[in-house]
């Protein structure tokens, strides 16, 4: 049974990218992976087995022995690796918080910008220069206006 499950989580490995560690649990008897390393991989304290996959290939057994210099070596890669993962996605993640900001910040100003050019457009429409017939034709209906609303209350202003 457990080699099934073995090979199941190999080929399953082979669609990850990362490095995946694979130990059984020792409590409940069920498979664990990681994208990092148990903190008994290679260690001088034993601990489950661990196997160590990489893009489908094999890349450690700790069932398999090695010298007190492989297994120092093994562990330092492994969590070297680990960090070096770990700070890369931090990075990345920061880079995308900062382009989506830039991307909020610059729709913020297309979205200023929009509002200014409305309020341009709009002052544009309103003339500066208006002759005299049109300035006592504006008085006029002002006045016609007032005459019609005399008898009526005025709105209440806030």
């Amino acid at each position: 049974m457990k080699w099934i499950l073995l090979a199941v989580f190999i080929s399953l490995s082979g669609m990850a990218n990362a490095r995946m560690y694979q130990w059984i649990d020792a409590h409940s008897g069920t498979p664990q992976l990681s994208g990092g390393p148990p903190a008994w991989y290679r260690s001088t304290h034993p601990g489950p087995r661990v196997v160590v996959f990489e893009d489908g290939r094999l890349l450690d057994d700790t069932a398999l022995k090695v010298t007190p210099e492989r297994r120092k070596a093994l562990r330092e890669a492994a969590y070297r690796e680990f960090d070096e993962r770990k700070q890369l996605g931090e990075l990345k993640r920061l880079e995308q918080l900062a382009r989506r900001e830039e991307s909020l910040r610059r729709r913020a100003q297309a979205e200023k910008g929009v509002e200014e050019a409305k309020i341009e457009d709009k002052a544009e429409e309103t003339p500066e220069n208006l002759d005299q017939a049109t300035i006592d034709r504006l008085k006029a209906l002002i006045s016609s206006f007032d005459k019609q609303n005399a008898g009526t209350p005025a709105p209440a202003t806030k």
